[in-house]
């Protein structure tokens, strides 16, 4: 469906925190896309949530929602259980569907949103809202172009510190919870995105939540020639931080923050003897994944984080739990 000589109209499936800075706060910066309405299962704290936010109107219950014959666009922001079916419901009913992340709770899952969605002749995206912004493009934009050379080294951590009581559906694995799931994912689909090669794993550890998931998980991945180490920590005391480094024989590159670099980050290059740190001015992640989105429905162009990326990155994930000895069996 091509709509570019009108609003791109967006349902909300569900009440959720990050629905906030993902879509909704992008959406009223621009003249282009309309929230139609927001679905839970509970009309109440959905009527709630569309008050307080602006949202034209609330249902109860997703399936109405998706059944709507006047939206384009779905933004699937439930607990990653809730990914599936109802990402395949929305393809299905005729809607493009921007899905958070983690995609699904395995690859078998993952393997049927994809069908599903190359049947609908829709767009499926997973929101790696990151991969649009300036920070990641210029990253990419060094080591493609070659200026680090051949790299030899990568390293990337992500951890935050997330209490039971905070969010307990990211301690409950049937959900999809654990910090790999949340948080390691970041990691690896910046290994997927600059490095080479069919991804290995060839080590993996885990330390478990007393409810059974990972609240850290490191890894040792193999893509080609580059050994990547890999890894996240949801543990309650630990300190906020993000990071990727990667060394060529050439050069090296820092990037600090590169999952919200709009909250403060930075770049330290080294390359031909010259050490530079600078920052990318630009919008919010979320306002480039909006804009990457918006453009894939009116060109017909693929987004960078649809077609079969998803799956290289889940497949991944998959692997390292099952290397750390973790049963994530559904």
């Amino acid at each position: 469906m091509s709509r570019s000589d009108s609003k791109i109209r967006v349902g909300l499936l569900g009440s959720a925190n990050i629905a906030i800075a993902a879509m909704i706060e992008p959406a009223k910066r621009r003249k282009d896309v309309e929230l139609v309405a927001v679905a839970a299962r509970d009309l109440g704290k959905a009527q709630e949530y569309a008050r307080k936010h602006g949202i034209a109107e609330a249902m109860e219950g997703y399936e109405a929602l998706i059944n709507r014959d006047d939206i384009d666009l779905i933004y699937n922001a439930l607990i990653p259980s809730r990914h599936m079916d109802l990402s395949c419901k929305a393809l299905e009913a005729g809607k493009h569907v921007l899905v958070e992340k983690p995609f699904a709770l395995n690859v078998a899952q993952t393997d049927k949103m994809l069908e599903t969605g190359a049947k609908s002749g829709r767009f499926l995206i997973e929101a790696f809202h990151d991969h649009y912004h300036p920070v990641l493009q210029e990253v990419m934009r060094l080591v493609q172009g070659g200026s680090v050379g051949t790299v030899r080294s990568f390293r990337a951590q992500f951890d935050v510190a997330i209490p039971f009581e905070a969010s307990p559906f990211r301690h409950t694995k049937e959900m999809g919870g654990g910090a790999l799931m949340d948080l390691g994912c970041y990691p690896v689909h910046w290994a997927t995105t600059l490095l080479r090669g069919t991804p290995e794993v060839l080590e993996a550890s885990a330390t478990l939540t007393p409810t059974g998931v990972d609240e850290s998980l490191s890894a040792k991945v193999r893509f080609g020639d580059v050994v990547a180490e890999l890894g996240c920590n949801m543990a309650e005391e630990v300190e906020q931080r993000a990071f990727l480094d990667l060394v060529g024989d050439k050069g090296r590159i820092y990037v600090d923050n590169p999952i919200l670099p709009h909250n403060g980050h930075y770049i330290e290059t080294e390359m031909d003897g010259i050490y530079r740190r600078y920052t990318m001015g630009a919008g919010t992640t979320y306002d480039h994944q909006l804009e990457a989105v918006l453009n894939a429905i009116r060109t017909g162009t693929p987004a960078a984080t649809g077609g079969n990326a998803p799956r290289i990155i889940m497949q991944v994930v998959q692997d390292m739990y099952e290397t750390a000895g973790m049963d994530r069996s559904f």
